[in-house]
């Protein structure tokens, strides 16, 4: 018997198909992410006499900054995606009648939450350049 080669059908999302490229994206972004709210807040307590906030938008206001977290989101809303509906074929609740509503959910969920983070850098980036 020869070696067998996993090959996804055309028919999956690409998110479905990259999940370790998203996966360990979201791991750097989070260990980003850490290092520049978290350990200074919580941890270490160095933020220069700033409050979270300037903390916050000092980081947003920076474009590659807010970019790669902006990226990250969407990265995260495609893995999410696919986790979602995945959990729902784990626990045995994936059937033909329901995929359609579980497909949509599985979206809804991924859009509101990553576009909720995702709309904070975003305001601090066009907040920057109206001002």
């Amino acid at each position: 018997m020869g070696y067998v080669k996993f090959k996804p059908s055309n028919k999956t999302f690409w998110s479905s198909r990259n999940m370790i490229v998203s996966g360990s994206i979201i791991l750097l972004f989070l260990i980003i992410h850490l290092k520049t709210f978290f350990v200074p807040y919580r941890i270490t307590g160095d933020m220069d006499g700033r409050t979270l906030y300037e903390l916050t938008r000092d980081a947003f206001y920076n474009p590659l900054y807010s970019g790669f977290y902006v990226v990250c989101m969407v990265l995260l809303a495609l893995h999410l995606h696919h986790g979602i509906s995945s959990a729902f074929q784990t626990v045995g609740l994936r059937h033909p009648n329901y995929y359609g509503g579980i497909k949509l959910i599985s979206v809804i969920l991924s859009i509101v939450i990553c576009g909720g983070f995702a709309a904070m850098p975003l305001y601090f980036v066009f907040d920057k350049f109206m001002s």
